[in-house]
């Protein structure tokens, strides 16, 4: 499935709907899923949950409206507010300004305009899965690091153990694993260098029974793999279809297929 692609259709059928009750589940055949998985996967990819970005386009919409000199209450009706008082409520909370006042004071008003997908914007990440899989072991070094210092740190780190050990320089398939330790918002996370057979004196990291979210991106643009997971793990949980397990996530690298998983824990 070419994500970038579906969800330009998607972002279309919304940007048509504005003023219509959107269907979520035929949101959902358009990138061939069902409602819970489209809910999952969209704030990943776009920093916004699905139903805060129509929220956001509709009052970005109703505000222009609003500026040409429609009345409220038939600007609250058209995009699809039960009254004018929730309307007046969620307008004032995104613009910082009352729907009343807005005719003729066109600086006030904030823009939130359609999300765009240009083909090389998902390029490196065209393919998503989902699975569930048992319990399995990997062995390798640590390295406790702040979760922000990853993308400086863990370079160095990778270097020096391939160098040391030919396990990890030499092998066509290795890991990356971030380990959340309790109280690691202070105090750092447990970031490994693994592979998959045990050797010198490496420690074994369990991988719990669990589900995931695989992203498959086919170059291996590492600079990508913090933006992919934090965003995943610790900005867009709060959908309320998405629980994402603070516990292990992976980075698995395909050397000789020039290709990298990026494996995310979900309830």
């Amino acid at each position: 499935m070419n994500i970038s692609k579906q969800l330009g259709v998607l972002i279309e059928y919304i940007e048509s709907n504005l003023t219509e009750d959107i269907d979520y589940a035929y949101m959902a055949q358009i990138i061939g899923t069902n409602v819970d998985t489209l809910n999952r996967l969209f704030p990943i990819l776009n920093n916004v949950s699905l139903s805060e970005y129509i929220r956001k386009r509709r009052l970005t919409k109703a505000g222009r409206d609003l500026l040409n000199g429609e009345k409220v209450i038939d600007v609250a009706v058209k995009y699809r507010y039960n009254s004018s008082t929730s309307f007046a409520v969620a307008f004032e909370n995104m613009h910082g300004i009352k729907p009343s006042k807005v005719f003729g004071n066109a600086n006030s008003l904030k823009n939130y305009p359609p999300i765009s997908f240009g083909e090389s914007v998902f390029s490196t990440m065209p393919e998503y899965r989902f699975l569930e899989a048992e319990e399995f072991s990997l062995y390798g070094y640590s390295q406790r690091m702040k979760l922000r210092e990853i993308r400086h740190i863990a370079p160095g780190f990778w270097s020096e153990m391939a160098k040391k050990y030919s396990e990890v320089g030499s092998a066509s398939k290795n890991y990356g694993i971030i380990h959340y330790i309790d109280g690691w918002e202070n105090v750092g996370v447990d970031y490994y260098v693994a592979t998959d057979g045990e050797f010198e004196n490496a420690t074994e990291i369990v991988v719990p029974a669990s589900k995931w979210i695989i992203f498959n991106m086919k170059d291996l643009h590492y600079s990508l793999i913090p933006t992919i997971t934090n965003n995943a793990k610790f900005k867009y949980f709060e959908s309320e279809n998405y629980s994402v397990k603070n516990t292990i996530s992976l980075e698995v690298y395909y050397h000789d297929e020039e290709r990298i998983e990026i494996w995310i824990q979900i309830d």
